[in-house]
């Protein structure tokens, strides 16, 4: 807003209005300013969702707001709402009126809702990455609300803290991205309902290399599955693999599910949590839980194998450290017919061979070394 009142003002001097207009125009952008603020001071004093759209970097962030308000409507009420004004970052988050008022700050009917209300929502990028829609604040009383994802036909309940993750291909380097009809929110009335799933622990533990997740419910209602989803960052999540909820119990049920192999992740720990989805599709997530990584041994794999003619050799190096080490190519008789130095940064590199490309047929041994650590591949080339 203070932008908007300095570029006002700029204009009216730079055309050389007079001094009673620039006043007037300055009084005018003053006077939106403090609208503006009136309204999210009201708005953060009423049951309130207040969604977050966050970028890969952390410093890009909009946020868009719905609150409740006995007396507003679906449309634009001037007295209740702010108009988005789009940022030129290209990172733009707001939600719609149902005549399709693009606003920052919506209020909408929801202590008198007598059905569900669908409210879309505008996401706009500035370009083709990993995007993440995060509730920072939840106090709704009069209704839940879920998130809908058209794309990847997903129907979301919102909780404090909740985040989903997205991209949108669309968009393309340099250019920006913008969808109204991907995501909308839906709030429906609230209900004496029993909670669907009474989960009373969650732990994650190592056993060896894997990771072993265990949790316990007390009580479940048309529970369908878990979807045990992990992260090595703490905000990009991706599924792991789904065990089958008990449906519909009041007794105890205890799950597990095992993550081989800790070391591929290449971090010093990982994040998990749990996706509860009831047989209508409706999904809550547990707390996340965290787990210590093992110290990574050194680890190579070598594809494609066999190597088609013509076609170069990708060997995958997997290292806790970063550090020289050497590649060295023997054939089936131990004749050397390549190495190479290398010094891979900690996590996973991946080097290729083109010379592979033209090796006889036969099989090639891959041999790296890196400190007092050796790992040997085979390959063939038919």
């Amino acid at each position: 807003m203070i932008i908007l009142y300095a570029s006002l003002f700029a204009y009216a001097q730079r055309v050389g209005a007079r001094a009673h207009l620039r006043n007037t125009v300055r009084r005018a952008a003053l006077g939106l300013c403090l609208g503006l603020l009136a309204l999210a001071a009201q708005a953060q004093v009423k049951p309130q969702l207040q969604l977050d759209l966050q970028g890969a970097a952390d410093e890009l962030v909009d946020q868009a707001y719905v609150y409740e308000q006995s007396g507003a409507t679906t449309g634009f009420d001037s007295e209740y709402d702010a108009v988005k004004m789009l940022n030129s970052s290209g990172l733009n988050l707001a939600s719609f009126t149902q005549d399709g008022q693009r606003l920052a700050i919506n209020a909408l009917p929801l202590p008198t809702l007598a059905a569900p209300l669908t409210i879309s929502l505008f996401v706009g990028v500035p370009r083709d990455d990993q995007y993440t829609l995060v509730v920072s604040r939840l106090s709704l009383i009069s209704a839940k609300v879920f998130l809908i994802d058209a794309q990847q036909q997903t129907r979301q309940l919102l909780t404090l803290g909740t985040t989903f993750s997205f991209s949108l291909a669309e968009a393309v380097p340099g250019g920006s991205y913008a969808t109204s009809t991907r995501f909308s929110l839906v709030f429906e009335p609230t209900a004496p309902t029993p909670l669907p799933v009474t989960l009373v622990a969650f732990t994650a533990q190592r056993q060896g290399g894997d990771g072993l997740l265990e949790w316990t419910t007390a009580s479940e209602q048309q529970n369908a599955y878990f979807q045990v989803e992990s992260s090595s960052d703490g905000r990009t999540f991706t599924a792991l693999g789904q065990i089958a909820g008990t449906g519909t119990s009041t007794g105890r049920h205890t799950y597990q599910f095992r993550d081989a192999d800790l070391a591929r992740y290449a971090v010093a720990q990982v994040y998990y949590r749990l996706r509860q989805v009831d047989t209508d599709g409706t999904g809550v997530y547990s707390s996340v839980r965290l787990l210590a990584v093992p110290a990574m041994a050194l680890g190579v794999t070598a594809f494609p194998s066999p190597v088609p003619p013509g076609q170069p050799l990708h060997v995958l190096v997997r290292t806790a450290t970063a550090g020289p080490a050497w590649l060295h190519i023997t054939d089936a008789q131990g004749r050397r017919v390549g190495q190479r130095a290398l010094s891979p940064a900690a996590g996973t590199s991946t080097i290729t061979l083109p010379e592979a490309a033209q090796w006889a047929p036969g099989l090639y041994l891959v041999h790296v070394q890196q400190g007092a650590q050796q790992q040997f591949v085979k390959v063939s080339r038919p």
